[in-house]
């Protein structure tokens, strides 16, 4: 450990001022991404105690905050974070009742270009009760719409998306069909299902990377049930260009192939037990034994009884 704040020759080099150390005003430096140096703060510094980050020429004001190791996120959706980002919140902590419904979902639809689709997520029942093709019909917007449930197992769509995918009932066990089998544009874990069918939008990964680390995360485990090698090949591409700045570690089907961006470290194979269509036991062991193949653990989300 060095003995002064003074840089390395030819290192990379970042003086800290002002943070906070186990209740201490400190100074530090950091060259090549490791701690090399700490000193008691300079007495002139403390004054700038309780401002925000300053920045400039390889000197950071922490204005007094903490040191912390980074922070590990254990289950997030790196690219369903980066789609919501550029959807309409919906959930109750949005809104409120079904006027504030409408009106975020009319104010989108200003807002949109000509053709966009409106994304809708975090919805609940205690915002504006149930959900259908009617009752999405009834706000009187032309365009296609899909709102995704706050469980994240639920898209309904309305009418004008039901027409743009063809629906007619008769596609996939995902379509939930009412009288005479006509879809009532409520999907059930159908997210790879109309991945494939709708026109797909730019994802904002630099804003994620950047939200990431404004939190003090520096790794993340993506708990995404994929078999897509595109999705990872997505999330690799990121890392290259430094739009995410962390370490991420990915999960995956049993049937993602291991040649699926090799590069990025493996955690364990996702399995998904839906209420709604509860698995055989023959299956979630075909399941287990391909994990085990792979020589990979499991991660099993269920959330109620019946699916444990």
């Amino acid at each position: 450990m060095n003995s002064g704040l003074e840089a390395p020759t030819g290192a990379s080099h970042l003086v800290v001022r002002n943070a906070e150390l186990d209740g201490t005003l400190v100074d530090f430096v950091v060259d090549d991404g490791v701690i090399t140096a700490i000193t008691p703060a300079r007495p002139e510094n403390s004054s700038s105690r309780g401002r925000e980050l300053q920045f400039a020429e390889g000197v950071l004001d922490a204005g007094g905050g903490a040191v912390l190791p980074g922070l590990h996120d254990h289950h997030v959706h790196v690219l369903a974070m980066a789609a919501a980002a550029g959807s309409v919140p919906v959930g109750p902590g949005d809104v409120h009742d079904a006027a504030g419904f409408a009106a975020a979902m009319c104010d989108a639809d200003v807002r949109l270009p000509a053709g966009r689709w409106i994304r809708a997520v975090g919805y609940h029942e205690s915002v504006a009760g149930e959900l259908d093709r009617h009752v999405l019909d009834q706000l009187g917007i032309r365009r296609p719409i899909r709102v995704q449930h706050r469980t994240g197992a639920l898209w309904v769509l309305n009418s004008a998306a039901i027409g743009a995918l063809g629906i007619d009932g008769r596609e996939s066990s995902v379509v939930e069909t009412g009288a005479h089998g006509v879809p009532t544009g409520r999907l059930y874990r159908a997210d790879a299902w109309l991945r494939d069918r709708i026109p797909r939008q730019p994802l904002d990964l630099a804003g994620v990377g950047h939200a990431m680390a404004a939190y003090g995360i520096t790794g993340v485990t993506d708990l995404t049930p994929t078999s897509n090698p595109a999705e990872l090949a997505v999330l690799s591409a990121a890392l290259a260009r430094g739009d995410l700045r962390c370490r991420l570690t990915v999960t995956g089907a049993p049937s993602l192939p291991a040649t699926a961006a090799p590069e990025l470290p493996r955690g364990p194979v996702k399995l998904v037990i839906d209420d709604h269509q509860l698995p055989g036991l023959d299956w979630l062991l075909r399941q287990f034994a391909a994990a085990r193949t792979l020589g990979r653990p499991v991660a099993v989300h269920c959330v109620t009884l019946p699916a444990l």
